[in-house]
Order: C-alpha cells, then structure tokens, then sequence
C-alpha cells in the first residue's frame, strides 16, 4: 500500500473524515439513545430496526471513505500524487462500494420515517388522515421501489461489474451523471414529502398540547437533511470545477456533503421518535412537572346546562378529560394522535356526560 503522509501540496480530505467522524458519531450517538429508551419503554418496533440497519451501513460507508482519504491520497490535488496512485483502481472500488451502502443507508432512515408515520396515523379516521395515510404508502412505495433498484443499478452499473472500477477494461457502463441527477431529486422529493407529510394534522389540532408543539419541532429539525440533498443535487447539476480533471481534491466536497446528508437523516429520523426522552430528560433534571389536575390524574371542566322539553334542566359536565401533560409523557410517537380529534375544539378531550337534576 502506496504511502501517503509525506505527500506534497495542500490537503483537505480532513473536511470529509471530520464529517464522517463529527456527524457519524452524533448519529450513533442518538440511535444508541433512542434504541435503549425505547427498549426500557418496552416500545421498541419495527423502525427501530430500519434505524439499526441504517446506522450500520452508514458506519460502514465512512470506514471505506477515510480508507480512501488515509490510505489512497484521497484530499489532494491529483498533480500531488504519485503515478502509483492517481493510476490505482483501488479508490474507485471503494466509491463503488460507498454507492451501494449509500443507497442502503438512505433506504432504511427513510423507511423508519414511514412506520413512524403508520402508527402515528393508524389509530385516527378523519379525511384528512386517511389522505395522509395514503401518501405515506406511496412514499414509501417509491422510497422502496427506487432505492432497492438504485442499489442493483449501482452494483451492475458496468458491464463486467470490474469494469466500474477499472475503467480500461472492455467493456460499457451506465450514463452515471443522469442515474445520480435522477437519484438527488427522488432524493429530494421523498425527503420534503417525509418532513411535510405529518404537518396538517398537526397543526389542523386547535388544541395542541406541549407534545404535539414538541413533535412538530423535532419533525422541522428533518428540514436541515432536505437543504443537503438539495445542495447535493445542484452541485450534481452545477459541477464544480475540476470535477473531472482533479477528481481526488474537487470530490472532498461533493462526498463530505453526501456524508451529512446521510448522518443528518439518520438523526432526524431518530429525533421524531425521542420526544418521551427529551420529556424525561426533563423531568430528571428538572423534576415533575406540577399538573393542575386533581388527584385522581383528571382535570375538571366547566358544566353546560340544557333544557330538556319538559321545562326540566339537567346538567351535562364535562367531567374528565386525559391530562395530556401527565399521560402522554410516556407515549410512544407512533400512539400521539391515538385520541385527537384533529380539527375540533375537543381535540385529546374524552368526554363522559353525567345526568344531574335538580
């Protein structure tokens, strides 16, 4: 293996193993969390391990690419580097394989979002969630369809599969520049569809409780993984200079931007499961939050009073409604509109009318 810590010239590929190892382990970091609060809660499910599966590959994608920044002078001008390795195969055939992972990777943090998004819309039947219950299938429908066929595309993108990374042997490949315009926008598009998707019913809520407030700010968070797949696709469509005489310098850019995008998805599929931590991490630090309910865990409302035909008058009170603060602490983001009413004035109410004459 070529020597690479004496080579001359400038260097930036520290941009992209600090975006691996920053960003990485901030992802790490929060799947770790998630995962063991939720096993603790005992509700730990199915995008659980989509998250898993997505955190692995993505460790897997920045193990190959600071191999090719620390062993094969990935990060220098390629007028910097001996004939030895501006002519290796070996860097390509780690961004062949970083291509393969990437697609895995964002195919799982998209799907987590998506059983997220099913149990959080399962348990409500207004017209608008029932749309919404729709375009989440869809998405997911796309996600799934594209993503599985990008990864087979990537894998048998030459003909031989070699052919992807020595490109002197006979052979023909794919038009790469149009399969990787054409996976920023789905990119793009799946990504916007995932943040957006949950915000009319939310908002549609008049009365919304600090949780719902909370989740709404934990789904807007996923807007920062939407602007680094748009900043990827113009740079796809914008190429910087020296994309494809200086590949080793120019690409640090282009990749580190990937790797972002790939951490930051990950963490924002993680963040809108973790509003039951974050209450809990509250009131560990914090203490109990004092509720203005009474001891049986219920708050009163006021009566109103109705004339019966007969000229009687009986009272109908509203006597209990669920203590959101109190009872949703623990509730799992999937079961947060298992009780609303999206729309109403009585939304998270349960009302149970009692007869009172006079």
């Amino acid at each position: 293996m070529p020597d690479v810590s004496n080579l001359p010239g400038p260097y930036n590929g520290g941009i992209l193993t600090g975006s691996c190892f920053g960003f990485g382990l901030v992802a790490f970091i929060v799947v770790v969390i998630r995962v063991w609060f939720r096993i603790w809660k005992r509700t730990i499910g199915i995008s659980d391990y989509c998250i898993i599966i997505s955190v692995i590959t993505s460790i897997v994608q920045c193990a190959v690419i600071s191999t090719a920044v620390t062993q094969w002078g990935y990060g220098h001008h390629d007028r910097d580097l001996p004939a030895s390795l501006r002519t290796a195969s070996t860097p390509s055939l780690l961004f062949w394989v970083n291509q393969l992972f990437f697609k895995l990777t964002t195919l799982f943090s998209k799907l987590s979002f998506f059983f997220v998004y099913k149990g959080l819309f399962a348990k409500s039947s207004t017209l608008l969630v029932r749309c919404l219950r729709v375009v989440n299938y869809f998405t997911a429908f796309l996600v799934t369809t594209y993503y599985f066929s990008a990864f087979w595309v990537s894998l048998f993108q030459c003909i031989p599969v070699q052919k992807a990374w020595m490109s002197k042997l006979p052979g023909h490949c794919i038009e790469n520049d149009t399969f990787r315009i054409v996976t920023h926008a789905v990119n793009v598009t799946t990504s916007i569809c995932l943040i957006i998707m949950p915000l009319p019913v939310l908002f549609s809520i008049k009365k919304r409780s600090p949780e719902i407030t909370g989740f709404i700010i934990l789904i807007l968070l996923g807007l920062s993984h939407t602007s680094c797949t748009i900043v990827r696709l113009i740079l796809q469509l914008h190429p910087l200079a020296g994309t494809k005489t200086d590949p080793h310098w120019v690409n640090v850019i282009n990749n580190a931007i990937g790797v972002i995008e790939m951490e930051v998805g990950i963490i924002a599929a993680s963040l809108v499961l973790m509003r039951p931590f974050f209450s809990f991490l509250r009131e560990l630090i914090f203490g109990p939050k004092i509720s203005s309910t009474n001891p049986s865990g219920y708050a009163n409302m006021d009566s109103s009073r109705r004339t019966r035909m007969d000229g009687t008058q009986r009272d109908i009170k509203i006597t209990k409604t669920v203590d959101i603060e109190m009872d949703s602490r623990d509730r799992s983001t999937e079961n947060i509109l298992a009780s609303s009413r999206a729309g109403t004035q009585d939304a998270w109410v349960v009302r149970e009318p009692t007869e009172k004459r006079p």
